[in-house]
């Protein structure tokens, strides 16, 4: 979201993510939507994987949670926010 948003766009965003929607920008949302088709044709498919299949491999929110603790802590991440940046500058996401 940009820094000069109007009010209501701030307020119209917030409400959206309070109910558990998505907001990302266009040019990140493209990036993850490609990224998400590289794991697909480089990884999943090649091991005898489909998108749908995988969904099967649920893990627990605090099986997400100690993985993603424990990356942040390999590289000395500090928050969330940090670690967004970091996979950003890192051309992760």
């Amino acid at each position: 979201m940009p820094r000069d948003a109007a009010p209501e766009e701030l307020a119209g965003t917030v409400l959206a993510v309070s109910r558990g929607e998505a907001h990302l920008p266009p040019w990140l949302q493209g990036g993850l939507l490609n990224e998400l088709d590289r794991v697909r044709h480089d990884v999943l498919e090649p091991n005898g994987f489909t998108l749908s299949g995988v969904s099967m491999l649920a893990y627990s929110t605090s099986t997400v949670k100690n993985v993603f603790s424990g990356l942040m802590a390999r590289y000395g991440l500090n928050s969330r926010a940090h670690a967004v940046a970091f996979a950003l500058r890192a051309g992760v996401i």
